[in-house]
């Protein structure tokens, strides 16, 4: 088993500003290429739909910074696009406290 920080080089920082609610999508094709992570491959495969950081996060079982640290790396590589939601923020962190609960 990989420890979550060393799958991000133990960076606890993103280079793209991500709040909790940025949507993330996919870029365009899942690429097969080689050097391409599992973790980056399954972050493009959820991405397929709008998904939010937070959401990231979750589905990946992955604490939030190193899903915010795999997001800005994909954003840098052209694998993925965000784009900042506009949801009222208590309404998002409701939804997010019942998918948590639902889990």
């Amino acid at each position: 088993m990989t420890r979550p920080f060393a799958l991000v080089g133990g960076r606890t920082r993103a280079s793209v500003p991500l709040s909790l609610e940025t949507l993330v999508t996919t870029a365009g094709e899942v690429p097969a290429r080689a050097g391409t992570s599992p973790e980056t491959l399954a972050l493009l495969r959820l991405c397929s739909a709008p998904r939010s950081v937070a959401e990231v996060s979750a589905l990946l079982h992955l604490p939030l910074a190193v899903a915010r640290v795999l997001v800005s790396d994909a954003v840098h590589a052209g694998l993925v696009r965000t784009t900042d939601a506009d949801v009222d923020p208590d309404l998002f962190l409701e939804e997010v406290l019942d998918a948590f609960r639902n889990f």
